[in-house]
């Protein structure tokens, strides 16, 4: 045959023609089914929806400090140690190895040291005036090598002045306006906590969002390097933190495995238990194991679950597709026999299915990118971060729309497409096929099971993470936490905090005030060794007066209070400290404990009480007064009139420190921050969780609906034979009452094992595993299903059989 021909008879048809034909097909096959297209572009523009925002949220949280240069070569000093018998991590920086690495370890290609200070008062001289800001979060002292390992975009100044300067303060563009309104102020000068002067050197432009480094004020670390020099090996602070970034390919071990054998070589203090570690840059924002520096973590535990999450949205909308698509799949079985005939082989007809499916999938994503866009504003506050689908990674955010959509088409579409287009044309246009499966127990059937596995398995987790946030949120702490101000006296203020305290005695609403070194509950507490019968010890330390245990409540179990007098030599212990001591309460009354080279008097125990987040165990405790380490203000308030009391604290304030600004919290605030990440969580679990649920309703109404079109005639006959309507009810509701139990038998099981290794297990005190929990799983879901069924099917049982038997 010559080039160029083709055999008699036969016709070619064109590709556009053959595609604008499906394209019509599509369309056509849509409005006839119109409502389980609906359906099925409902469930998968919702589970794109909440897939996308979920992808959003965990994206964000896991790209911290990806815009660090050569991020990937910086690390942070740990240290890991045994402490009360259990293993201790932390990123605390020892000064005298900073000198070492920088010495000893050629590999270090540059290194820089950060004292982080929180908060504190920033003070611009104007003429004979200060103006004075209360600064919450944000100043650093930095050495002059900071910009080296974390360069920065000066507007104004250069790093050159800042290095060179021993006074030199960089702040931001944020506050460059806020102190001065304007960013040409090089040269101004800034005073910080009242008597230390510094001259901007620079403005830089405000740190990103995602960043644990949140600086506004880089204060030069100079005025303070000699309280640094006199730090010793033994000392350990979670303030310091020592950054290095490695040269390439070098491993940070290089650093940790040198520096653990000059601190053992250099000190006693610590034993063979303690060992120097790093920590990447780009794991510090997820890395639960240790401290943040000034931004809460979201684990990568946390960040996996939501991804799970995310995952879970979209295979339950693609179970519906594929569910719906095969018990349709008996309607196109004539259109599939014609085609055949006509020539049509079946690689034809799976693009063709897989087009129609690709149709229904582009507009889900259409739509789904709306929903999403319109939720993301709801959830800002739930959240705690402004989300916006095209925001700051358009390119990321495309990706992974194709990747869904190529992902849900295939998924979604390709075993349907298989089974419609594997109909044999003859059966098919005989008569068309009723079963698309072989056996008693079809995919279809296997699919709803792992629905409702997935749907109860995500009830009872939704159900753990709620009860455990209301744990912790009504335990019984041990403390009276309630209308508790907490007031900082921070830097050289503390030196006049007994004369702040006396100035607030007769204010009303006031009904004890005491000082303290922290607030009862408080991340701030110190570590001190101690030594008991020849023994060393490390417990944590407050310093308090004699009103402390009142302002909050906390119980004496024996011996007596703290005392303003001989203070110097009286302590309390918690019953903690009494049993890692090896004592009880009734022994310890009258020991003698060694602390800071001198001998303190126990003379009371007082009850347990959380002064951490319940993750943890409580740690053994040390009071003593020491009023050179009063750095916190505790009031019990009597009325609920806080507007009024606080202008009545504040002018006791000015009284005392006229030159300072008055910051203040309530105790109950402080304790809701060491739980805000599990609030956020129990949010979004609860909200996506009950999306899933309602997408996996959608596919069941759909079934339903389909099993009562195909079961209509038998209806009737069964009417017209006596049946009841619950009997008619129970025809249809029996069957997925067995697949929900199947699929409580899976969830019960990974829930068992899994709910309590993602997220309990994170907990020291927690809730435990009942069985009533899980069965909420199972009857939430029997119940939503037969309310589902329940519906669709009781509108059959009710109508007249006449109309689906008069043309039988």
């Amino acid at each position: 045959m010559p080039i160029g021909t083709r055999k008699s008879g036969q016709k070619h048809i064109p590709t556009t023609t053959m595609w604008r034909n499906y394209l019509k097909t599509a369309v056509r096959n849509l409005w006839k089914n119109r409502i389980h297209g609906l359906i099925n572009l409902l469930g998968l523009s919702l589970g794109v929806a909440g897939s996308l925002i979920l992808f959003l949220y965990v994206r964000y949280h896991s790209t911290f400090e990806a815009h660090v240069p050569d991020a990937d070569r910086i690390h942070r000093l740990a240290v890991e140690f045994e402490y009360q018998g259990e293993l201790v991590k932390g990123p605390i920086a020892m000064i005298p190895a900073i000198d070492i690495i920088r010495s000893e370890i050629p590999q270090v290609e540059a290194s820089t040291f950060v004292d982080m200070k929180g908060g504190g008062q920033l003070s611009v001289p104007e003429g004979n005036l200060l103006n004075h800001f209360a600064i919450d979060d944000g100043i650093f002292r930095v050495d002059s090598l900071f910009f080296g390992v974390f360069p920065q975009t000066f507007l104004v100044g250069t790093a050159e002045g800042f290095t060179q300067s021993t006074q030199g303060v960089v702040i931001s563009v944020e506050m460059a306006q806020r102190f001065f309104g304007d960013t040409d102020v090089v040269g101004r000068s800034l005073i910080y906590n009242e008597d230390e002067e510094y001259i901007v050197e620079g403005v830089i432009t405000d740190p990103p969002r995602q960043s644990d480094l949140n600086f506004h004020v880089l204060l030069s670390a100079a005025p303070e390097q000699a309280r640094y020099d006199a730090m010793d090996w033994g000392s350990l602070s979670s303030s310091f933190q020592f950054f290095f970034r490695l040269q390439p390919e070098v491993e940070p071990t290089v650093v940790s495995d040198h520096i653990t054998e000059v601190i053992k070589e250099m000190s006693d203090d610590w034993d063979n238990d303690f060992f120097c570690r790093t920590q990447a840059l780009l794991a510090i924002h997820n890395d639960s194991d240790y401290d943040s520096i000034s931004v809460p973590i979201v684990a990568h535990s946390r960040l996996t679950e939501l991804s799970v999450l995310s995952l879970i949205l979209i295979l339950l909308a693609c179970v519906n597709f594929v569910n719906l698509a095969t018990a349709l799949a008996s309607h196109r079985a004539k259109e599939v026999g014609i085609r055949k005939s006509l020539g049509s082989v079946r690689k034809q007809l799976i693009s063709q299915f897989l087009g129609e499916t690709s149709l229904v999938v582009l507009l889900a994503l259409v739509f789904g990118m709306v929903l999403a866009e319109l939720a993301l504003i709801q959830l800002d506050p739930v959240l705690g971060i402004e989300l916006r689908l095209f925001g700051s990674n358009p390119v990321e955010v495309a990706l992974y729309l194709l990747i869904t959509m190529v992902f849900v088409v295939l998924v979604s579409g390709l075993y349907p497409s298989l089974v419609m287009s594997g109909f044999q044309p003859i059966k098919a246009l005989k008569e068309a096929p009723t079963r698309m499966t072989t056996g008693r127990f079809s995919l279809r059937k296997a699919l709803v099971v792992f629905q409702f596995g997935v749907s109860q398995f995500m009830i009872i987790y939704t159900v753990v993470v709620i009860m455990q946030n209301k744990f912790l949120a009504d335990r019984d702490l041990g403390l009276d936490i309630q209308a508790k101000l907490v007031v900082p006296i921070g830097g050289q203020l503390s030196d006049r905090a007994t004369s702040f305290k006396d100035a607030l005695d007769g204010v009303p609403g006031l009904a004890t005030v005491a000082l303290s070194s922290s607030s009862a509950a408080s991340d701030n507490t110190g570590l001190n060794s101690v030594g008991f019968r020849g023994e060393g010890y490390t417990l944590e330390y407050v310093a308090a007066d004699e009103h402390f245990m009142e302002v909050y409540g906390i119980e004496l179990l024996a011996g007596e209070g703290l005392i303003a007098e001989d203070s110097a030599t009286r302590c309390l212990l918690n019953e903690a400290a009494v049993r890692r001591l090896g004592m009880t309460v009734d022994e310890i009354i009258g020991e003698t404990i060694g602390y800071n080279e001198r001998d303190l008097l126990i003379t009371g125990v007082v009850k347990d009480y959380h002064n951490h987040s319940l993750r943890r165990e409580i740690d053994p405790l040390l009071l003593l007064n020491r009023p050179e380490r009063y750095y916190t203000a505790n009031i019990a308030l009597s009325t609920t009139e806080y507007s009024v009391v606080l202008e009545d604290i504040r002018k006791a304030w000015h009284e005392v420190y006229p030159e300072a600004l008055m910051d203040y919290t309530f105790q109950d605030e402080i304790l809701a921050e060491f739980y805000a990440n599990e609030r956020t969580l129990a949010k979004l679990v609860t909200y996506f969780s009950l999306l899933a649920i309602f997408i996996g309703c959608l596919g069941l109404y759909g079934l339903a609906s389909f099993m009562v079109t195909r079961k209509r005639k038998e209806i009737g006959v069964r009417k017209v034979l006596g049946a009841s309507v619950s009997q008619i009810l129970w025809i249809f509701s029996r069957e997925y009452l067995v697949l929900i139990v199947m699929g409580f038998a899976l969830a019960a099981v990974g829930a068992y094992f899994g709910v309590d290794r993602l997220f309990l297990s994170e907990f020291e005190y927690r809730i435990s595993l009942s069985v009533w929990i899980f069965l909420s799983g199972l009857v939430i879901t029997v119940g939503v299903a037969l309310l589902t069924v329940g519906y669709r099917s009781l509108k059959a049982a009710i109508a007249n059989p006449v109309k689906s038997l008069r043309y039988e």
